[in-house]
């Protein structure tokens, strides 16, 4: 990864130069769009600066949304590629991809809080604030920001029959915890395991599970 400056706009033709604030809002506009296309992430523009910064090295997101998409059928002259409607807008496989390995990111963060919650309570010295739940009489509570998703707090997951419906994974890590803590048990590695299962388990209702959040 690299970090640019933006110093001034320059015309090709004459070879003038300006700096930010000597260009137009639309030329603002379209600097950044271009770097943006060209899969440089733009910093926020501090207001009494003359220059701003993009960095590179990171694969942006560049979809054409569709309701069409390519699937293999099944005919008398064997398989056969063909385009589908969906009911909704689809995003690509690449981007649902890079998006379902953040959910796993953030999935894994949350396992490795609870398989080292004992350590923590053992060793409160060890007991991050914030991050951590509290200790008491050596049970830690559910109030740790470590043992929740940031981001994907819950997804849009297809039913049986066939509408969508919130799967509110917080708070079912809450209810969880706090079981768990309420009656002395222990069942979170367990619980988190048949988690993942259902949710990394299938990659096609993964994908339509992300599509459909987004």
């Amino acid at each position: 990864m690299s970090l640019s400056t933006l110093i001034a706009v320059r015309n090709a033709d004459n070879r003038d130069s300006r700096d930010y604030f000597q260009i137009s809002p639309t030329e603002d506009y379209i600097a950044k769009l271009t770097l943006a296309h060209q899969n440089r992430i733009v910093m926020p523009t501090m207001a009494d600066k003359k220059t701003w910064y993009s960095i590179t090295g990171v694969n942006l997101f560049h979809d054409l949304l569709s309701r069409s998409r390519m699937t293999e059928i099944q005919t008398e002259n064997g398989i056969q590629q063909m385009f589908v409607e969906d009911d909704m807008y689809r995003y690509s496989d690449n981007t649902l991809q890079a998006i379902s390995d953040y959910l796993l990111d953030e999935f894994n963060a949350v396992y490795d809080y609870y398989i080292h919650k004992s350590e923590v309570e053992e060793n409160p010295n060890l007991r991050i604030d914030n991050y951590h739940g509290k200790i008491k009489n050596g049970v830690m509570d559910n109030s740790g920001n470590g043992g929740y998703f940031r981001y994907f707090s819950s997804l849009k997951m297809r039913q049986q029959d066939g509408t969508y419906k919130y799967v509110p994974l917080n708070q079912m890590l809450w209810a969880w915890s706090k079981f768990d803590y309420d009656n002395g048990g222990n069942q979170m590695e367990t619980r988190l395991k048949q988690l993942r299962n259902t949710l990394f388990g299938d990659k096609e209702a993964l994908f339509d599970a992300i599509n459909a959040t987004l």
